[in-house]
Parts: C-alpha cells; structure tokens; sequence
C-alpha cells in the first residue's frame, strides 16, 4: 500500500515538472472527521452533513486548480482505540489515531483530521500505518481552554444584547441598584419639594399667611415634573417660594449635574471596553478552591492542578452513539474545563434538572477564576487542529486550499460563523480589581453624589424650620392683601 502511493505522489510530482498540472487536479479525497456536531452534523432533511470541516471544503468544486474533498462521518471516532502501548490522551486525540490507523483502507478515509498534541504525536513513532505520515502545515483553527460553570435562573448573569434590549440598553452604564435608588431619591425629592410650598407660610401660634392671587402654588404633579425636568438640566416655568424649596432644587440640580457626568463616563467606557472586558461582564466567577471537572487525560488539566493547585476531578463526557454530548449527564454542580469547540455544545444550554424534589433550570455559561495579584498565572498553550494524510499529494493539495480560503478572506468568514479562533496561549485568571474597572457604574462608586444628596435635603428641612421661626417670632405678618375691584391694574402695582 505504501509502495504504491510513493509511486502514485512520484507520478504527480512529475506531471507538475513538465508542465501539466491540469492532468492531476479533479481528484476527489475522503476526509475521515467525527460525527456529530460542530465537525460533520449529518442532515435529515438532506443527506449532505453540516458543520465546520463541511464549511471548510464546500468550496473546493469551485475552484479549477483544487480537488474535491468529501466528508466521511466516523460514528465511532469517540471509542476506545486499541493502540499497541496505552497513551494519556482525550477521546478526541484518540480518535484522529483511531483514523490515521484506518487511512487508505476501504472502510477508511484519505485524510484525517488531526488534533497535533506532544501525546498524539509520540503515539504516532509506534504506529506501523504512520511511517509515512505527513501534516498539514498551514494551521487554521486552534482548540484552546474554556471554563464554563452553571448557575440557577436570577443568579446568572446573563448577556444583554442591544439587539434584544433595543431602546433600553441605555441603562447599562448605571448598576440595577443605582438606578433603584435615583427613582426613590426623585420620589423623595419631589414629595418633599411638595411639603415645603405647602407649609411654608404656616405660622408657630399664628394663622397661615394667605398667599397673593396671583402667586402660583406648586401642585404634587407639578413637583414630580420639576424634579423630573431637573434630572435633564431642564428649567420650569414655576419657581419654589420657600426656602427649603430653593435650597432643595439647588442641591437636586447640582445633584443630576453630578449623575449626568458619571452616566457619560460609564457610557464612554461601554463603548470603548474591549471584547475580553465584554466578556468578562458576563461571566461566573469560579474559586480557586472549588473542585473542577475535566475530561480526562487533557493535559490543561495537569497544568491547572500542578501550577494552580486547583483541585480536579477528571471524568468521561457522556456522549451517545452519535457522538453528541448528553447535558443531563454533566455534573451541573462542577465548573467544567473543556475546548472551546466542546464548550460551544454545552454554553448557554439549559437544562431541567430534579434537587430535593423541585424542578429546577439549570444554565451553563462561561467562567473564570478571580485570582489575585499574587496568584501565579500559568500560559495554558493551545493545541492546533490539522490534517494528517499517508499521500504527500494529499497535504498538499489541503495545504494549497487553505492558503486560498486564507487569501479569499473565506476562512475568516468561517471562523466568525462557528466561533473560531488562532491564539497560542490562554489565560484563565482575571484579578479581581480588574472585574470592579470594568463594571458598570455600581452602588460603592456613587456614595458621594448620593450623601451629597441627603446632606441637601437635611439642609432644606433645616431652612424650612428656620422660614418658620423666622416669620412666627422675629417678623410680624405683613398686612393682609386687599384687592381693588374697581381697578384690577392697580393691584398688580400695589
């Protein structure tokens, strides 16, 4: 067998040396990929799978310089694979050994797709089928770490889109609890605003002072919409007679003045924060010192319990015969340590589970560790994703076509349409004051423009007694109001 593929790659290398590149393209290769999803997700409706290795080489038949490439589905790429020596491995590595060791068989495939690891490839120098193996050496994808953990229904923060919110995502820059407390600060002010015109000319053993015609009482209503118009620095054509009133309608204008900058700079810094910092805001925080399930032999694992000294528990994903991940399976009450790829399965997937006899929806989404300063921060490398073939024409051919979807900006189409990504390292800590940075505007960061508030209000209710003591022991009552029928001009002269 291997004899004859160095003949048939001999064949093809001269054909391109005398100019005939023509005679050799048009071939079709197999593809070996796991079934199920993100790789191959067989259709119902049609026979044609769907998935990220399909997207990748659906567009091979348009291109006249490039083979065709078809998907073979392997339903057991996640069982045991029975290897001459036993190797530390995930089932997803073992799988891609599983189907190197089945290449260029009629049952197998002509390509593989390949996870490159330090224990795939040592396992591959004790493979007899891969003495002449070769891989891949345009990389296009990376599997990198992803801590996800679940929460119950109100405890999850969930991820609010300004598609979904539409007009209301202007509250995001203000904290839930701050906007609670400006409603019941306008409440206050505007109730209390409504007491001081009222009262004011009340009189300690006197009667009240009857106020002029034409002097224009406040109403509730009108209170509500003077404090309402101040908190967008808008005047109103009614202007407080007493002096708890005036000091009150000072202190609340300087007051929004106040909460109206904080809102603009909460505002700029939802604008500008980058995606890692949006993804942060969204995110459960995991201790250090809660127990964390991984899949078994991922050697993130042996690095977030050597390094971290994180405890671990590693654990077999249930999968059923399809390869797909069972979610009712998962030990909700772990965090889970997995590829971002296996991650995509499981994030933002709800699931019924049964605690104490209640029904309960349990939510799984993305996590990190708060970490402080001092915590060691180790580099978690990240694995690349290739295609192994025993035809060097094969590789070739792959790698030629991936350099084209790279050139086309196809692959960068790609990788926004399943979550893709090529980073060399991940870090799975964020410190803790950074959380608090890059957090809307919160209850602790408002504590002087709200004890400036109240300092105003005691103010005023101390101008009011003051009004009071004033007009009922120091100064007599002016003479009463008389009003000439005869001449209503007059009046307003006198």
């Amino acid at each position: 067998m291997h004899l004859r593929a160095e003949r048939l790659d001999l064949i093809c290398t001269l054909l391109q040396l005398i100019g005939l590149p023509g005679l050799i393209h048009g071939r079709n290769w197999r593809v070996g990929v796991p079934a199920g999803s993100p790789f191959a997700d067989p259709d119902i409706d049609s026979t044609e799978p769907s998935g990220i290795i399909y997207d990748l080489f659906e567009n091979s038949e348009g291109f006249s310089a490039v083979d065709n490439f078809s998907l073979v589905p392997m339903s057991n790429w996640f069982e045991p694979v029975q290897l001459e020596q036993t190797w530390n491995m995930t089932v997803l590595e073992s799988g891609s050994l599983g189907c190197i060791a089945e290449l260029n068989t009629p049952n197998g495939s002509d390509l593989c797709l390949f996870v490159q690891s330090r224990a795939t490839l040592e396992a591959l120098e004790f493979m007899p089928a891969a003495s002449n193996l070769t891989i891949t050496s345009v990389p296009w994808v990376t599997l990198r770490p992803v801590l996800l953990a679940a929460c119950l229904g109100p405890a999850c923060p969930w991820k609010i889109e300004p598609s979904v919110l539409g007009a209301m995502y202007f509250i995001r820059p203000f904290h839930s609890s701050v906007w609670s407390l400006l409603l019941l600060y306008s409440l206050t002010t505007a109730g209390l605003l409504f007491v001081f015109e009222v009262t004011h000319t009340y009189r300690f053993g006197k009667k009240a002072v009857q106020p002029v015609p034409d002097e224009n009482r406040f109403t509730l209503s009108e209170s509500f919409m003077c404090v309402a118009l101040a908190m967008f620095l808008q005047p109103f054509h009614k202007h407080p007679k007493s002096w708890a009133g005036m000091i009150l309608t000072v202190f609340w204008y300087a007051f929004c003045l106040i909460c109206i900058i904080t809102y603009a700079l909460g505002v700029s810094r939802l604008l500008f924060q980058t995606e890692e910092q949006v993804e942060s805001h969204n995110a459960l925080k995991v201790s250090m010192e809660k127990e964390i399930a991984c899949e078994r032999h991922s050697f993130w694992c042996n690095l977030l319990h050597d390094q971290m000294h994180v405890p671990i528990t590693e654990i077999d994903l249930p999968r059923d015969e399809s390869g797909y991940i069972i979610l009712s399976l998962l030990d909700w009450q772990k965090p889970l340590l997995v590829d971002q790829l296996t991650a995509g399965l499981i994030m933002h997937q709800t699931i019924n589970v049964n605690e104490s006899g209640r029904n309960l929806y349990v939510h799984w989404l993305p996590a990190h560790f708060g970490c402080s300063e001092s915590t060691q921060q180790p580099t978690f490398l990240s694995l690349y994703l290739n295609f192994a073939a025993a035809w060097p024409a094969v590789i070739r051919s792959v790698n030629y076509y991936i350099r084209i979807l790279q050139e086309s900006g196809a692959l960068s189409r790609l990788a926004n349409k399943w979550n893709l990504d090529f980073v060399q390292d991940t870090k799975l800590c964020r410190p803790t004051e950074a959380a608090k940075q890059t957090a809307p505007v919160r209850m602790y960061q408002m504590n002087g423009p709200l004890l400036f508030m109240i300092i105003g209000a005691l103010s005023s209710l101390v101008g009011h007694f003051c009004q009071l003591f004033y007009y009922s022991v120091a100064k007599k009552n002016p003479p009463p109001h008389k009003v000439n029928e005869d001449d209503p001009e007059l009046n307003l002269l006198t």
